[in-house]
């Protein structure tokens, strides 16, 4: 009995880090993949803002400069 708790205590370690690592690896790239995501629905949202609004187009004609 007593050489099995050190067994399953050795195992358990290795087996919470590989499932740790995959975690911080997905919400990795979930945060990557939602920045992605935010910005190309903000500049669709700008787009679409300028084509219905015609009064828009002189506001973000000088901010396109920069």
């Amino acid at each position: 009995m007593p050489t099995t708790k050190p067994d399953s205590s050795a195992i358990t370690p290795g087996a919470n880090s590989v499932p740790a690592t995959i975690k911080s690896s997905l919400v990795t790239v979930g945060f990557l993949s939602m920045v992605t995501i935010s910005k190309s629905s903000s500049r669709t949202i700008k787009t679409r803002r300028t084509a219905s609004n015609p009064l828009l187009i002189p506001r973000t004609s000088p901010s396109s400069r920069h």
